[in-house]
Formats: structure tokens, sequence, C-alpha cells
């Protein structure tokens, strides 16, 4: 007995360390289970739940008290309605299935399910896991939004393109904008002696040009015009700026307002506005409504002096005074108010109109930010003058612009422009220009020019390296690929850029020329960005008697010395 018994102890021994083997494994399981945050749910072979994980609580209804209850039996809160079938296709097949589903509070989840396997490789039941992808998912939509909101853009800017008069193409504009956006309503309304007056409709059966409304009743267009820059309203009814009679007379729910604004003077506002849902307007949708917004008001600026040098033919004394109003605006929208340029780096721009008429020039310039921190430079000039120079100039500039900060390829965003400029109608001249995205970092940069008179960098030691002047101009050829190419700044050296004014100063058959230019830098080699461009001009003034014969502008951007 006394050996029985101490026979019993040491089985009993053996029993107690197992089940304390198989507690802390079970233990280890149930915390690994926990941790991953992954919904996990055990059923056997008849659909019933053996174990879950804490993260399934949020997918399916389910209780501690549901161990051993049939999964048909559990509400669930995702929108799918094959659980069933697809378990009981995956004990039939024993193969593993994946399905990408929706949630009813509009989350993502990678639905897994596989069977269930023992030690004796006994398919006892199946194993479903949900793996959370609202982000990857809402990051596939914003990159699909993104896509299709420039290709909008790119229609948008070739309708645009196509007609100097605003009333052929906004209401084109409009209707693709609001659909980009995915709104039901487009609508642009002009600012005019004091009232706002509704001009151009995607739907003239829900909005009807020609209604007019007093600064009280356009609250919201004020605060977009006072605000001077994209604006989402998400829900109209909570927003103290809208007016609530006119939200509920037309059904507007959500808008996104984009000032038009051609430098100090507000155009108007161009509104679009979704009437069967609130949506929450995207970082993308924004700057869409930024770069469309500059589109329409320099395509609204350039309409309204087009129609202005016509009617000079009938009354050229009368127009000649708007002319001298609205040429400077424009001129002024050819140019950047204040140009950005990061720390590390200086800048220095000039633009004097040249003297041989009153007529606006074709000159155009640019320096801005991308959203990945490069600097943009961008310069440019359109053959001839007039209004049709200064429309395709900001045609141009804005198309370039559009496409330099999407792209941050300079050869790429040439070939991209060069197309939708050649395939207007309207035009019939050409463009040179030359642009540069820069890494401010480390001072590379790159650069392709479309046949504008060679870029320089006076390097800090006084030598002058010429930069490649490329290809054919905007506008001459289609199909033309433009060339890239690369250069950098060292600490001290400056970039600098110029339109033919400054290369073609003339003194009696003598031109300043390039080699002109060479030898004004190297003499320039302490001189800051300021110095070199004003030692530019004068030398280009002295050399044509005092004026221009044509409008010169210049852009250096110098690398600080360390």
């Amino acid at each position: 007995l006394q050996s029985l018994s101490e026979e019993l102890v040491t089985l009993n021994t053996e029993l107690q360390s197992k089940v304390d083997d198989l507690s802390a494994l079970n233990n280890d399981i149930v915390n690994l289970m926990n941790s991953t945050q992954v919904a996990t749910i055990f059923l056997d072979g008849e659909l019933r739940i053996k174990r879950f994980t804490p993260a399934v609580v949020g997918t399916f209804n389910i209780l501690s008290i549901d161990v051993g209850r049939p999964i048909t039996d559990i509400t669930q809160n995702l929108i799918y309605e094959s659980t069933e079938h697809d378990v009981r296709n995956v004990l039939d097949t024993l193969t593993i299935l994946e399905r990408q589903v929706e949630s009813n509070d509009g989350r993502w989840f990678i639905m897994r399910i596989m069977p269930y396997r023992t030690l004796d490789n006994v398919i006892d039941g199946v194993v479903i896991t949900f793996s959370d992808i609202t982000q990857l998912k809402h990051l596939e939509e914003a990159l699909l939004n993104s896509g299709s909101l420039s290709r909008a853009l790119n229609v948008i800017h070739v309708a645009i393109n196509s007609s100097l008069y605003a009333d052929d193409v906004m209401r084109t504009v409009v209707v693709k904008a609001a659909e980009a956006i995915g709104v039901e309503l487009g609508m642009i309304t002009i600012c005019e002696d004091g009232q706002w007056v509704v001009r151009y409709v995607s739907d003239e059966e829900r909005q009807h040009p020609g209604l007019r409304f007093t600064g009280e009743q356009a609250q919201y267009h004020v605060l977009i015009s006072e605000m001077a820059e994209p604006t989402a309203i998400h829900d109209t009814s909570e927003d103290a700026g809208m007016s609530s009679e006119i939200c509920e007379e037309y059904g507007m729910r959500s808008i996104l307002g984009i000032p038009l604004i051609t430098g100090r003077e507000v155009l108007g506002v161009l509104s679009l506005i979704s009437t069967s849902r609130l949506i929450n307007f995207t970082d993308a949708d924004i700057d869409f409504a930024h770069k469309l917004g500059l589109a329409v008001s320099l395509a609204l600026t350039a309409s309204r002096l087009y129609k202005a040098e016509r009617q000079a033919k009938l009354d050229a004394e009368v127009v000649r005074l708007l002319l001298a109003e609205d040429h400077s605006m424009l001129q002024r929208a050819l140019l950047p108010g204040e140009p950005h340029i990061t720390s590390g780096y200086q800048l220095a721009t000039k633009f004097i109109p040249g003297a041989a008429g009153k007529q606006v020039g074709g000159d155009f310039y640019d320096v801005f930010e991308t959203e990945d921190g490069r600097t943009v430079i961008l310069i440019g000039d359109v053959s001839g003058k007039g209004i049709e120079s200064a429309a395709m100039a900001a045609a141009t500039r804005s198309t370039l612009r559009a496409f330099a900060y999407d792209l941050s390829d300079p050869a790429q965003a040439l070939n991209h422009t060069n197309a939708v400029i050649d395939k207007s109608p309207t035009y019939e001249r050409f463009a040179t220009a030359f642009l540069a995205v820069l890494d401010p970092e480390t001072g590379r940069f790159t650069y392709s020019s479309a046949g504008h008179p060679p870029a320089m960098v006076r390097r800090a030691g006084g030598t002058v390296d010429l930069l490649n002047n490329g290809e054919f101009p905007i506008a001459v050829a289609s199909g033309v690929e433009y060339m890239l190419h690369e250069s950098h700044l060292a600490a001290g050296d400056q970039l600098v850029m110029y339109t033919d004014g400054i290369s073609e100063a003339r003194k009696g058959p003598h031109m300043l020329d390039i080699n002109g230019i060479e030898q004004i830098l190297g003499k320039c080699r302490d001189c800051s960005p300021d110095e070199t461009l004003e030692a530019l001009f004068e030398t280009a003034l002295d050399f044509g008697g005092g004026h221009l014969a044509d409008d010169a502008a210049v852009v250096i951007i110098g690398r600080c010395k360390e």
C-alpha cells in the first residue's frame, strides 16, 4: 500500500505539472491573441463558437456567454451576408478564402477564413480573422481621387485655352469641376456694382443665370472673397455665414467656395455645391480648388481684356482708358505677388516694361514651393504683344505651374504644357520657357528649356556655366519631348534667368547678347542676387540708351555663403 501510495503521489505530481504547463500555455495563447488586436473567431465543424478574441466584439455582437452557439445566431456589423456560405465552402474545399468587407461604420477589413487543423492533421472547424485595412483603403481612394482631379484639371485647362470668350467655356468649366469633386452643382457668381450676379451654372434647372444677391444676402460670397483662399463648408445648416433661407430654397448642404481674384481685385466666387449629402472635402479637393481658382481668374481677366480690345476698334479713346487699367492688371497677374524662397537662399526678381509700345507684353515668371519642399523657378516669354500674347502667357504660366507642382519634373511639365497649348486653336503664337526644380537641402536642381535664352550659373569663384537652352518653343510643334538636365548650386553660386529684353538690348547695330551677360556676371563674383540683378538692368538700359525696346524680366536665386 505504501508503494502504491508513493506511485500515486508521483503520478499526481506529474499530472499537476502538466496542468500547470497547460495553464501557462493557455495564458500565453490568450495574451498573444489579445496583444495582436486581430479580431479572431474559432468555430467547430457545426459552426459553433469555440473561442474569440476581444477585438472581434466590434465586428460581431458577441458575448462570452455565446460560446457554444452557432455563428449564424449572432448579429454582425458587416455589410456582408455570406458568412455561413463561405465558412461551409472552406470546410468542403479545405482552401483558404479571403475577402475585403466593409462594416456599417465605414471601416474595411480583410476577412480570412481557413480550416482549423489539429496536431493530428484533423479538420476540426475553421478560424476567421479580420485585419483592419481602413487606412490603406482611404489611401487608395485618395490616390484614385487625386488622379481623377488631375485629369479633370487638364480637361478644364484645354477648355479655357480653346477660346478667349468666357461665355463659350465657363459652363464647361463648372460642369467638369462639379463632376470632378462629386457634387451636383457648380456655379460662378460675379461681383458687379456691389451685387453678386449668378453668371455661369452647371445645371440651369437648379439655378438660373442672372439672379442677383445683395451683399447682405450673399454673406457667404463676401466671406469667401475675404478669406482669399478655397474654403470648405461641411454643413451649411451649422455655418453662421450662410443664409438659411437661400440654403433651404436651393438645397445647399455642403459647399467648396473658391475665390476668383486677380491682384487685389475680387472678380467673383466659384462654388461647388452638394445638394444630396454632406461632404468632407479632402486636401486633394482643396489643392484642386487652388489650381482651378487661379486658372479661372486668369481666364476671366483675359476674356474681359479681349472683349475690350475688340471694342477698341469701335471706340478707341474710351476703350484706351479701360485697357490701361486692365493691361496693368493682367501684367501683374503674370508675375507672382510675393515669391517664396526657402531659408539658406536669396531671391531677386524684377520686371521692366519695354518702351516700344503701351500694349501689355508676354513676359512671365514664377517662384513657388511644392508639397515636398522643393522650389520651382519658372521664366518665359510669349512672342508678340497685345491681349492675345498676354492671354497665352497667362495660360502657359498657369498650366506650367500646375504640372510642375504635380510632377516635380521640368521636362514632363513642359511636355504636358506643350500638348495642352498646342491643341488650342485660340493662339497663333509661341512661347519660350525655362523651368527648374531645386532641392534646397542639396542645392541640386533639374531643369528643362523650351527654346528660352540660356540660363546661367555664376559660380562663387567668378566662372559662368551656360545651361542648355533646349528644344522648340511651346506651341511650335506637337509631340516634342523636352530633355531633362541637371546641375547644382554650391555655397555662393547664383542661378540667373532672364528674358530676351535683356540679351537683345541694342546700342546701334550691336546687341548686349549672351557674351555681354556672361561678362557682367563674371564681374559680379562678390555680388548679392539683388546687386547682380541691378548690374544686369543698368548695363542693358545703358546699352539701349536709357530705355529697353522690349519687356525684360530677370530672376536670380543664390545660395548663401556658408
